[in-house]
């Protein structure tokens, strides 16, 4: 048997099939689509694009090696390269990243076929020194939170820790807190290992990677560390050992994006999937303009709204966290007011925190809290320094609780049945600090 295959018109396709020799004719259904534009519908960035967010007037900081190199589709009037006195420490050369492109691309390319999240974005370049000294990434942070960027992206490793703070992750720590800036970092590659810095910090949003199968189809998607696709690892060591990250996941497997020499390639890895959240984070900060100071929300409006179960249990699992990101749930949460930033004296006296809503039958809800840890002032580097609890009721009647000790968010989902008063959320101060609570809440009840 002879296997043929030609372009030719619809009449000759009639003459050829006619012919005796001819046993079958099969039509060529091209199946190789563009990652990029595979992984933004599967993230729902399609969706929120066409509710009218596209980036545009905000800013987002990228922190890596080097300064990102010209691409067209990379527009350098949206574009501000920062700490630029640190790019010749080591080499005594400039040097463009490779990877820093990449990342870039999947924030902010503008090409038609392989188009980014936020393609009118503004992104403020951190650069840091070759082979990353701390110092370095350090001066490139400050440097894009003064240049007033909403939400940072941190696509590398500091160190491979395996599960240990160190003083860059206490450093990430402090700087959220008393900022107020989001920070995105990509989870380890190395699915063995346990977090290491900054991933392991506790105010950041800790990101694994799926692979989407290059559908936009949930059915087929990849579990993390399975088949050979990374983007997850063992959960920290820590007292009570029920700390689970990442605390969500995105598409991280050949994602074709915009290289440093003018082209596109594919590239994967959790890199790759936390620019996709980073994205994310800027459109919500567009729709809210409070979630700029407010992390704490961010987090929780993410992490109620990631309700794509890629593997194990619905509401929280160690290869996906809270699941998969889904962008217009989360715009869904914020439009409709279903989240809310609170600010509580760290005293007990103030909790329980109640909040009220409703659910109609048969919905699946999903209610997260999330506070920020005050490192460096509390000395436990394990455990955040405010424990908070989640319960949920109806009446007087308990309907979900999560009630960890080592995270600092709490997530609960139920299927909603009849409550004609509302349902409750409390928030419970089991174990304060001194300080203020910042705490974010949060309740999805739709995939879109």
């Amino acid at each position: 048997m002879t296997i043929i295959g030609a372009t030719v018109t619809p009449s000759l396709i009639h003459t050829i099939a006619a012919h005796p020799d001819v046993k079958r004719i099969s039509l060529d259904h091209k199946k190789g689509s563009s990652r990029l534009n595979v992984s933004r519908n599967v993230v729902q960035a399609n969706t929120v694009n066409s509710r009218g967010l596209t980036g545009l007037y905000e800013t987002v900081g990228i922190v890596e090696e080097y300064i990102m190199g010209d691409h067209s589709n990379l527009p350098s009037a949206q574009r501000t390269a920062c700490n630029l006195q640190d790019l010749t420490i080591l080499d005594g050369q400039i040097l463009t990243g490779v990877h820093k492109n990449l990342v870039a691309g999947i924030i902010q390319s503008t090409n038609a076929s392989y188009r980014g999240i936020t393609p009118d974005i503004n992104i403020v370049d951190g650069v840091v020194a070759r082979n990353y000294p701390t110092t370095s990434i350090m001066a490139a942070t400050e440097c894009v939170i003064n240049n007033s960027v909403g939400v940072i992206n941190m696509s590398f490793f500091e160190e491979e820790t395996n599960g240990d703070f160190n003083e860059f992750a206490r450093y990430v720590d402090k700087v959220v807190y008393e900022t107020g800036v989001n920070i995105v970092v990509a989870a380890s590659n190395l699915c063995e290992n346990r977090p290491g810095s900054p991933d392991i910090s506790f105010n950041i949003i800790n990101v694994g990677s799926f692979g989407d199968n290059n559908t936009t189809s949930f059915a087929d998607d990849i579990v993390p560390c399975t088949n050979g696709i990374i983007g997850s690892y063992l959960n920290p060591n820590t007292m009570h050992m029920d700390r689970e990250e990442p605390d969500v996941v995105a598409p991280g497997v050949n994602i074709k994006s915009t290289n440093k020499q003018g082209g596109f390639e594919d590239a994967s890895g959790t890199s790759y999937a936390a620019p996709h959240v980073t994205s994310a984070v800027a459109l919500l900060i567009r729709r809210k303009p409070a979630l700029y100071f407010n992390p704490a929300e961010v987090r929780s409006v993410i992490m109620a709204s990631a309700r794509h179960n890629v593997e194990g249990n619905s509401r929280l699992s160690d290869r996906d966290g809270a699941g998969g990101i889904m962008l217009a749930a989360a715009d869904t949460v914020v439009s409709s007011g279903l989240s809310d930033y609170i600010i509580n004296d760290g005293s007990a006296p103030n909790f329980p925190i109640s909040k009220t809503f409703t659910a109609s039958s048969g919905q699946k809800v999903r209610v997260a809290i999330a506070w920020d840890h005050k490192m460096p002032y509390g000395e436990r580097l394990s455990v955040p320094t405010s424990d908070l609890d989640l319960r949920v009721f109806c009446g007087s009647t308990l309907v979900s609780s999560s009630l960890s000790f080592d995270n600092n968010y709490e997530i609960v989902e139920f299927t909603a049945g009849s409550c004609p008063s509302g349902y409750t959320a409390k928030i419970i101060g089991v174990s304060l600090s001194v300080g203020d609570e910042h705490i974010g809440f949060a309740y999805s009840k739709t995939d879109t």
